[in-house]
């Protein structure tokens, strides 16, 4: 029974990794951004773009 367990909590670890690293990368890799800024936001922008 405790090796049973011991694989079952194994493979939801795996899972959980699995999933964690799928969510990271895919975040990452998609456009979540406002490209440009309204003119009364730009005072707010730390670096500025010469």
């Amino acid at each position: 029974m405790k090796n049973l367990s011991t694989k079952l909590s194994k493979m939801l670890y795996a899972l959980a990794v699995l999933a964690a690293s799928g969510a990271v990368n895919t975040a990452c890799t998609w456009r979540a951004y406002q490209e440009e800024m309204d003119e009364q936001l730009a005072s707010l922008n730390r670096y500025k773009d010469e």
